[in-house]
């Protein structure tokens, strides 16, 4: 049962990565620009 759950977490978090990855080009703004850095330890903030 727990292994047929992590499946579909897995198999979620994956469609998630590629259709994130998919608009990741073509992002804008007019406003303060977004900082986001990972490799693990995920940053999220502004300039």
């Amino acid at each position: 049962m727990i292994r047929k759950h992590f499946a579909g977490f897995a198999a979620s978090a994956l469609a998630l990565a590629v259709s994130a990855q998919a608009f990741a080009g073509t992002v804008t703004t007019d406003g303060a620009d977004l900082v986001i850095k990972t490799k693990g330890g995920l940053e999220v903030g502004t300039t």
